[in-house]
């Protein structure tokens, strides 16, 4: 990747009892692929980590991955990005921290 893609970062922490395999389908099924239609998208991945220390660890990662930070905004303006942005209350009623950054040392 080169020194000017884009990472954009879908990340929320969910407590405990949400921890579930029903909402893990629901994500795998619905949430990530409808993220995965993004326009623009270059390749994309999630997870479901697990706490390794101290502290709650996010209950899903989802990261895409655009060439540039303006294609990144243009397929969170779209019409698939809204459709995303509203879609976040079906699985996080408190919502989801999004983040972007450039990639280094790749």
């Amino acid at each position: 990747m080169s020194e000017r893609n884009t990472n954009a970062l879908l990340d929320r922490s969910l407590p405990d009892a949400r921890r579930s395999i029903g909402l893990q389908g629901l994500l795998r099924r619905q949430a990530c692929p409808l993220a995965a239609t993004l326009p623009g998208l270059v390749r994309h991945h999630y997870a479901f980590p697990q706490r390794l220390g101290p502290g709650e660890a996010p209950f899903c990662i989802f990261q895409a991955f655009f060439p540039d930070a303006a294609a990144m905004d243009a397929a969170l303006g779209s019409e698939i990005g809204r459709k995303v942005a509203a879609d976040v209350p079906n699985y996080s009623p408190k919502g989801a921290t999004l983040c972007h950054f450039k990639i280094e040392g790749a």
